[in-house]
């Protein structure tokens, strides 16, 4: 049945192109290879949820892409495997339901080092493995409290940073977890509030960051777990901490290493990104310095990502949610490794 109109409606359930019923699509902005400018980009759609036998009415509640797959995870606890490896096609590769849990959102998705296996952390308080040459859930771990983020060892693929529903930040090694404890994990210490962000440097696998709806960032060394490297205010490089440093950022809800482990970015959930190198943090030096850069907008901060481009240089992409003003934003991220450009017209 179908609340519509104030009055009810008999809905077939299996009928998704009805007006009672929403949908979704997944897309990518990709070049477009037709137009002669080099940044003309268009809008390529990977998938519309009324094709799926499954997820046809569901909606997606996280996602992640690594150079061949994408996955996307909804808030009914299905999940959704995208061959994107060729730019001119896009397989389905598996649709699964991982879960008919009530609680079941897909709270994070994660690649291992060389994308051979997905994390998948769901609000049933159960992070699974998923091998994806056979499309598999190869391992289940029980968490006493919902996983909101992960982040795996881009070294080890049997270690991975959590953090959710509980004040501290865990490093896991799932072949030691004993059944719904974390006994056996180290435990990263200091946050006051709950977290939902944290990745590990790509570049130095000793460094963590998380953050935490206390309106703090953190910087962690895992091999000195009993306290942060460095803490510092989210509202950090934004006009509100320039007029008074000692105001209350807000609630941490994204957080990233740059390809190069030289900086580390994160959001606010609202108008503010700040970026500051890696170096800094581990001096101490920020605070005395302020070499932060800040981002301002107004929208909400729905997704951030670095990728590599040409040469040493990085892309900063920024997903803004907002009514009229919401899209994706763009910067270019210049790394200490960049060659110094040359001009060879004379």
């Amino acid at each position: 049945m179908c609340l519509h109109d104030d009055q009810l409606n008999q809905v077939n359930p299996m009928d998704s192109f009805g007006g009672h019923h929403s949908f979704f699509k997944l897309c990518r902005l990709m070049p477009d290879p037709t137009e002669t400018s080099r940044r003309t980009m268009k809008v390529d759609c990977i998938q519309d949820s009324r094709s799926l036998k499954m997820s046809s009415n569901s909606r997606i509640s996280s996602s992640t892409c690594s150079k061949k797959h994408l996955a996307s995870g909804t808030f009914e606890g299905g999940l959704l495997i995208h061959n994107i490896e060729n730019p001119d096609e896009h397989i389905l590769i598996a649709e699964r339901l991982l879960t008919k849990s009530s609680d079941g959102i897909t709270n994070c998705l994660a690649f291992n080092g060389d994308s051979s296996h997905l994390f998948i952390a769901s609000n049933d308080l159960t992070t699974r493995v998923m091998d994806l040459e056979k499309t598999k859930v190869v391992f289940k771990a029980n968490t006493p409290f919902a996983v909101n983020a992960l982040s795996v060892n881009p070294k080890n693929s049997n270690v991975a940073v959590i953090v959710g529903d509980n004040v501290d930040a865990f490093i896991v090694d799932y072949r030691f977890q004993p059944r719904n404890s974390l006994d056996s994990s180290l435990v990263l210490s200091g946050h006051k509030d709950y977290s939902f962000c944290c990745d590990w440097s790509q570049a130095d696998d000793n460094l963590l960051i998380s953050g935490n709806q206390d309106g703090t960032m953190r910087l962690w060394d895992n091999r000195k777990t009993g306290d942060s490297v460095y803490c510092w205010n989210s509202a950090l490089g934004s006009p509100i901490y320039d007029i008074n440093s000692s105001a209350l950022g807000g609630p941490v809800r994204n957080c990233k290493f740059s390809q190069s482990g030289s900086y580390v970015v994160w959001a606010e959930t609202l108008d503010h990104v700040g970026v500051v190198p890696v170096e800094e943090l581990r001096s101490g030096l920020v605070t005395k310095h302020l070499n932060v850069q800040s981002i301002d907008f107004i929208g909400k901060c729905i997704g951030l990502n670095t990728c590599a481009m040409d040469g040493h240089d990085e892309k900063l992409v920024i997903g803004v949610n907002d009514h009229p003003l919401g899209g994706i934003l763009t910067y270019n991220l210049e790394t200490p490794q960049k060659l110094p450009q040359f001009d060879f017209a004379f």
